[in-house]
């Protein structure tokens, strides 16, 4: 993560300032492609895996700590979940070899590194449960996501501004969503342990700050007379 924020931030823009942009589109075709199907692979597995064969509770999920094969099949999402964050953090790169430098912004980096960190603290200490919501809700957002970038690799009419402000719309609903969902457990009690809300809901809440502020400046500008 730290040669992550230093390339990204640094290194990066400084090894291509008097180079031209690598041409990466059949890249960026294959890599948005896998990033769609994996992430559509692990929202339909965490459907099945949690709210099928064990029929979890959106109001509040205690973790299975057992080590049955249940328990065990409900780390499999969420571990790959994780991985699939670490994979979408290389969009920033691709960024910067291309030499949109404007794209790779503090609230793009914050949020991936975010991401990686919440999937690593997670996977670790709170797999399943109540939290599997927050890697489901995020990867099906980025299934959306990466369909629109691979549409837009294509077809050039995808790029156009309202595609993106939806997209942003729906990141955004997805933060709120997250904060009620994570505010539950304080309401109506279960076992599920409470300092993962703790953290959770003031992140989501100064993402969806974020997200705003750069909604309101993107799409937001008053028309000309």
């Amino acid at each position: 993560m730290f040669f992550y924020h230093y390339f990204v931030r640094s290194l990066g823009p400084r090894l291509m300032k008097d180079r031209k942009p690598f041409n990466i589109d059949n890249v960026l075709k294959v890599y948005n492609a896998f990033q769609v199907c994996f992430a559509v692979i692990l929202v339909c597995k965490v459907i099945k895996v949690c709210y099928i064969d064990a029929q979890y509770s959106i109001i509040c999920q205690p973790i299975d700590h057992s080590n049955t094969a249940q328990a065990i099949a409900k780390y499999f999402p969420g571990a790959s979940i994780h991985v699939l964050s670490l994979i979408s953090s290389n969009f920033q790169v691709f960024f910067i070899l291309r030499k949109k430098f404007k794209q790779a912004s503090f609230l793009h980096v914050y949020h991936h590194t975010g991401m990686i960190l919440a999937g690593l603290i997670g996977t670790r200490y709170v797999t399943g449960g109540h939290s599997v919501s927050l890697g489901a809700v995020n990867t099906a957002i980025h299934a959306v996501m990466y369909t629109y970038y691979l549409l837009s690799s294509f077809d050039k009419k995808f790029t156009e501004a309202k595609w993106k402000k939806y997209i942003t719309q729906l990141q955004m609903l997805q933060f709120v969503t997250l904060i009620v969902h994570f505010s539950l457990p304080f309401i109506f009690p279960c076992g599920f342990p409470l300092w993962p809300c703790v953290v959770i809901v003031p992140q989501y809440m100064f993402m969806l700050a974020l997200f705003y502020d750069f909604y309101r400046k993107a799409y937001n500008k008053p028309k000309e007379a």
